[in-house]
């Protein structure tokens, strides 16, 4: 989506209407405004234990929501202001 290995990646498969996006946390306000975000969706957070930095990750989904957010609010909700979802300063 921007061009570098390690930033913003979408992937589709052929025969499967999902779409899979790779966002890194940095760039999820980028991501704000994008339409198909909105919307319900499965989504992982990889992270790193506290105690032993071990991999970690954690499976969610979000919900279509009045406010017409979803998958993206649900994410920022994760990453609130001061922390993210594994307890690391922003």
């Amino acid at each position: 989506m921007d061009g570098t290995p390690d930033g913003k990646i979408k992937c589709t498969i052929g025969n499967w209407i999902g779409v899979v996006y790779k966002i890194p946390i940095k760039e999820l306000d980028s991501c704000r405004e994008r339409e198909e975000l909105k919307y319900s969706g499965v989504y992982f957070l990889i992270g790193a234990s506290d105690k032993d930095s071990e991999p970690v990750i954690y499976v969610g989904q979000a919900r279509s929501r009045k406010n017409g957010e979803g998958t993206n609010q649900r994410l920022n909700e994760h990453h609130s202001k001061s922390k993210d979802f594994f307890g690391q300063k922003r």
